[in-house]
């Protein structure tokens, strides 16, 4: 990985910064036929604008520009940020019994209202542990007179019936499995079903809570482009969708994800006399720093045959929360599918997410999806694309 020149004095923010940004990318590689540009959100949805804006100059004079978005820790972030809004009720319910469990554990400060990027891994770790505990009190239920667990139909139809337990049945369904399966597709660096999943995501960044106004377009513009892009160029996007940042399966991360490591260790290396030259000295021998010190990581792990580092455990944490599950809804599948419409979980009254997503999903004219879906492309592709 090669890091060039730093661009002072631009930012994502403006659409004559990322044009500015472009037209310097576009003259260093001047020599190249195409030229794949990730970025996080904000960047890409000027990036698209730009090409519809001005077609000829990014699509037929070279190096063409194909916009690769940010999907991780950005893509990651924002269906977590979309889920979160929607399930933030569940999921303080499930802080603040761990909170009283455990009072100086600091659980509940960590699951904020509005989580930023830079508060994702708080916020996975703090979902890692609720999705765990969730499984496995599923898990229970099928082992007590539940359901077959891969019969999910049955699950959310009984679900009707018992408000808690719907709130446990669709935070994995609708939210938590969506969110696992987006990440372990970048890590596999799986194109197809990202695409897939990013479909998904539609449903619930379209709801009014989760309001995904720049998200769910964006998201839009990644999957037309793998329908409409030339079958071996849309093969070629396809092979490099995640960036692999070491030897080992499944290390694949998004092309917004280098940018965040090279900004971390500027911010951890760069901490006195701060000055754009010293900024760039230390860009230029990133590079071959950080190369060193992955391969000497990798061949630590092949020596020793173990992690360098280790998760903090969510075992205990995880089994707390089951407990409470099992207290609240019911130890067996008779008592958990009972009737009941007043949330023991201490789950407060209001709309219920599953049914503002299926509202957002079942609308109709113009508030469609459909009729979203083809008024975003329409907007973005409509200088350069014959649509019939």
């Amino acid at each position: 990985m090669t890091h060039h020149q730093p661009m002072f004095g631009v930012l994502q923010g403006k659409y004559d910064d990322v044009e500015f940004e472009l037209k310097t990318l576009r003259r260093i590689h001047n020599l190249d036929q195409i030229l794949f540009v990730g970025g996080d959100g904000l960047s890409i949805m000027r990036v698209n604008w730009l090409i519809s804006r001005d077609p000829i100059e990014y699509l037929e004079e070279r190096p063409i520009i194909v916009p690769v978005q940010g999907e991780a820790p950005h893509g990651v972030f924002h269906i977590l940020h979309a889920g979160w809004r929607l399930y933030i009720r569940f999921l303080r319910a499930c802080a603040l019994h761990l909170t009283n469990q455990n009072p100086k554990g600091g659980i509940n400060a960590q699951v904020r209202d509005e989580p930023t990027v830079s508060d994702l891994n708080n916020s996975l770790h703090f979902m890692n542990r609720v999705t765990k505990a969730a499984c496995e009190y599923l898990t229970h239920l099928v082992r007590h007179g539940g359901p077959a667990i891969d019969d999910p139909d049955n699950w959310l139809n009984a679900a009707n019936a018992n408000i808690d337990l719907a709130w446990v049945v669709h935070y994995l369904y609708d939210f938590a499995f969506l969110l696992l399966d987006f990440k372990n597709a970048v890590r596999a660096g799986d194109s197809k079903h990202l695409d897939l999943l990013w479909r998904e995501f539609i449903l619930i960044g379209h709801a009014k809570t989760a309001n995904k106004t720049n998200y769910c377009p964006m998201a839009i513009m990644t999957i037309f482009r793998s329908f409409a892009m030339d079958p071996q160029l849309l093969q070629l996007y396809e092979n490099i969708r995640s960036i692999p940042m070491s030897t080992r399966e499944g290390s694949k991360v998004g092309w917004d994800m280098p940018c965040e490591w090279l900004n971390l260790a500027i911010t951890q290396g760069v901490k006195h006399g701060l000055s754009e030259e010293r900024i760039s000295k230390f860009v230029a021998g990133f590079a071959l720093s950080d190369a060193n010190n992955q391969l000497l990581r990798e061949q630590f792990l092949d020596r020793h045959q173990m992690r360098a580092t280790k998760m903090k455990s969510i075992d205990a944490d995880s089994l707390k929360i089951k407990s409470f599950f099992m207290d609240k809804i019911g130890r067996d599948w008779a008592t958990a599918s009972r009737r009941n419409q007043e949330s023991r979980l201490g789950i407060t009254r209001g709309k219920k997410p599953w049914d503002e997503v299926k509202e957002a999903a079942t609308a109709g004219g113009k508030d469609s999806i459909a009729e979203f879906v083809k008024e975003t492309v329409r907007r973005y592709t409509l200088s350069f694309y014959t649509w019939g």
